[in-house]
């Protein structure tokens, strides 16, 4: 599971959070890669601390969807990346 976190900009982080949903509901977990490039340069302000908090939860969670298919820990993973 990923982990967000913007102390007191909560509120902003749960919304940046909606709107990942909002693209990923129905995609297939897997494609890490194509979803992190997605959301971040489909974002008008590319790089602020809200989407990159929101997206570093989202990925790590992909990751975590990932490994567990495989049966893999994540660390083995990204030894190849």
């Amino acid at each position: 599971m990923g982990e967000a976190t913007l102390e007191y900009k909560e509120k902003a982080l749960l919304g940046a959070l909606e709107h990942i949903k909002e693209y990923l509901v129905g995609q297939n977990p897997l494609d890490i890669e194509k979803h992190w490039h997605s959301i971040y340069r489909d974002a008008y302000w590319r790089g602020g601390a809200v989407l990159m908090s929101a997206l570093s939860a989202v990925e790590m969670a992909l990751w975590d969807i990932l490994g567990k298919k495989l049966n893999v820990p994540v660390y083995q993973l990204l030894v190849y990346m």
